[in-house]
């Protein structure tokens, strides 16, 4: 179209309303004089540019709104295919409707997620059934979950006495006892802490390790077990692990201590008692 047939019509988001005729650098151009639809700001454009790209915004548009034109759909994603956008643009929180390449399921994903999951959610839901499944199959025996009577299951944060089926009362004494098959059973009260651990320990050995002996019998085997990272939580304080080494740090009158990286952990808790006792701190018991 020519310069005089532009005038008053709308290319991309700029109305024209005027043409003129100049000469740059030796050679004539025609440039196009409107307003942006979109903000209302004055713009310039030649008649080239407006043939060959017709604008969507001009420099004074919000960058919402320049942003807001970003078109995905069609694209494709290591899992997802892009089919259009759902609701406005909210930037990287735009939730896209995408087709998963897993199972084919539509859905609607963020578009900071679009390269980052892995599928909808069917991976998640195929894994959660299979451990769910074995669980109902292999580990509940009996209506006794082996993985909770496992001398290898991680002790309750709660505990009073450190030790799973020992809790102390109030009058001072400890209480053993034990839950076997949703019933707990009491063991005994003791004025002794170690009697009551014995206690606890003649009760696994009655009610637990003939159903453990069974199951590993079986060849069965505990997915994910609690393993114990440290022997006793009171060794390791103030000893941190970096890269298969051990360093030592603590805090003595309100100033932080470095003491030093050590290769092993029997080192470092000599170089930390050491540090502590030159501090003038008291030994961790």
């Amino acid at each position: 179209m020519t310069a005089d047939e532009l005038v008053g019509t709308d290319c991309g988001c700029m109305h024209i309303e005027s043409t003129e005729l100049i000469r740059i650098y030796g050679r004539r151009r025609t440039i196009l004089y409107g307003h942006c639809i979109n903000c209302g700001s004055p713009m310039r454009k030649s008649i080239g540019e407006i043939n060959s790209h017709p604008p969507k915004y001009c420099i004074h548009c919000p960058k919402t709104f320049k942003l807001s034109h970003r078109d995905l759909s069609g694209q494709d994603y290591p899992a997802f295919h892009v089919i259009r956008r759902v609701g406005e643009y909210l930037g990287t929180k735009t939730k896209w409707l995408c087709i998963c390449k897993i199972c084919g399921r539509e859905c609607e994903i963020t578009q900071e997620k679009l390269s980052v999951y892995k599928s909808c959610g069917c991976l998640r839901d195929k894994a959660n059934e299979s451990g769910q499944q074995y669980y109902r199959n292999e580990i509940i025996r009996d209506g006794t979950n082996i993985a909770c009577i496992s001398p290898e299951r991680q002790l309750n944060k709660n505990s009073t006495t450190g030790y799973t089926g020992v809790s102390k009362r109030a009058d001072g004494r400890y209480r053993a006892y034990i839950t076997y098959q949703k019933r707990q059973i009491s063991l005994g009260v003791y004025s002794k802490l170690s009697d009551a651990i014995s206690a606890r320990r003649r009760g696994e050995e009655k009610y637990f390790q003939p159903v453990i002996s069974e199951f590993e019998e079986n060849g069965g085997k505990i997915i994910g077990k609690y393993e114990k990272k440290y022997p006793n939580r009171y060794e390791t304080q103030n000893i941190k692990r970096r890269n298969g080494r051990y360093m030592v740090l603590f805090t003595s009158h309100g100033q932080s201590v470095f003491v030093g990286s050590f290769a092993s952990l029997d080192e470092a808790i000599a170089a930390r008692d050491q540090a502590r006792a030159e501090h003038g701190m008291k030994p961790i018991e």
